[in-house]
């Protein structure tokens, strides 16, 4: 399904953490299958879930990232739109943002040729992905953001939309929920790591998530596993994840890429370090450098400023004493230094002539 935006480049970690691992059908299951309510999730049959093309977001907010997949619900295939809000604190009004974004969803599908024969629109399940570290806290359904009281929501309410946020509030589920979510290892492993940069992680359970690491693995999906280490690389909470791992029940050939990607995070460290260094110390420089500036350009402005208030004066004198002052003394004047300015206006007051003041 075509999207009515390019795909957008992802520049912020945890977007390209979600385009790289959830964006797999099988990967995206333990997220849906938590959050959907159980007769929904045993009603989809997941093995027909598959990503459609398109973001519908607003491609200058980089705080969240969506992704569309389609599957059989039934005798339907339904869309399930899955938001991912990267934001530290929730949206207040992201019922109101989801409400736009489904209607992009709709609109996208009647603009596909081949759909515009049917007389319906796809249904569409809307389902939010937060980890911020705050915990949800904003409304849920669109009509809480309304502004009516009882009397009005009465008479107006079936004729106002409205829905449900379906949220995976990643910081309030306890690790051993998500540890115990179906699906595939990478797809738990990810709102681990998620939740895990936000509010930390219980390192006694750290080794059941290294067997999850080695499950992956041993699963072929090493390319995810990849795109985790190195989210945590770019994370300052990687450093604990990292040393944790170490004495974790890691398969030979996990470790050695943990270790890999542990030695990388060291080393960005360093060199984060050495660039912050130089930093401070160019800075230093630059305001050292700065306020020698502003006193040598104080003293010149003040010259400056003396000079041209110097040349006003002896060209009033050379007009009263000579009436006539040329084009070319004026300029002359206007360029002097204040030096010759001050010789000049001592002249002017007994010199007979233009070459006897400037000879």
């Amino acid at each position: 399904m075509a999207g009515p935006k390019k795909k957008r480049e992802p520049h912020d970690p945890h977007d390209r953490l979600v385009r790289d691992t959830l964006s797999s059908p099988q990967n995206i299951v333990p997220v849906l299958r938590a959050v959907l309510p159980r007769a929904v999730g045993d009603a989809l049959d997941v093995s027909t879930l598959r990503r459609e093309p398109g973001t519908f977001v607003d491609r200058a907010n980089e705080a969240r990232t969506d992704l569309l997949f389609s599957a059989r619900l039934g005798k339907r295939r339904v869309l399930v739109y899955v938001l991912v809000e990267h934001q530290s604190g929730p949206d207040w009004f992201m019922a109101f943002r989801l409400y736009l974004y489904l209607g992009r969803v709709w609109d996208a599908w009647l603009r596909q040729e081949r759909r515009t024969r049917g007389k319906r629109l796809p249904v569409v399940i809307p389902v939010v992905l937060h980890h911020g570290a705050s915990g949800w806290t904003a409304p849920r359904r669109l009509s809480e953001l309304l502004d009516w009281d009882e009397d009005t929501r009465a008479l107006l309410a079936p004729y106002v939309p409205d829905f449900e946020l379906l949220i995976d509030d990643l910081v309030r589920v306890p690790e051993l929920e998500l540890l115990a979510r179906e699906g595939a290892p990478v797809g738990r492993l990810v709102v681990w790591v998620l939740r895990a940069v936000r509010v930390g992680f219980e390192p006694e359970l750290i080794g059941r998530w290294a067997q999850e690491l080695n499950r992956a693995a041993a699963a072929g999906d090493g390319e995810a596993l990849l795109h985790i280490l190195q989210y945590l690389v770019g994370a300052d909470e990687g450093e604990a994840v990292f040393d944790a791992l170490q004495a974790a029940p890691l398969s030979e050939n996990v470790r050695e890429v943990v270790m890999g990607y542990q030695k990388k995070w060291l080393e960005q460290g360093k060199a984060q370090g050495i660039e912050e260094g130089l930093q401070k110390g160019l800075q230093k420089g630059l305001q050292k450098g700065l306020q020698k500036g502003l006193q040598k350009g104080r003293a010149e402005g003040r010259a400056e400023g003396r000079a041209e208030g110097r040349a006003e004066v002896l060209l009033m004198q050379l007009r009263l004493r000579f009436r006539r002052v040329p084009k070319a003394v004026e300029r002359r004047v206007q360029a002097a230094t204040l030096e010759d300015l001050e010789r000049w206006t001592k002249r002017v007051l007994s010199a007979d002539s233009l070459d006897e003041v400037f000879g």
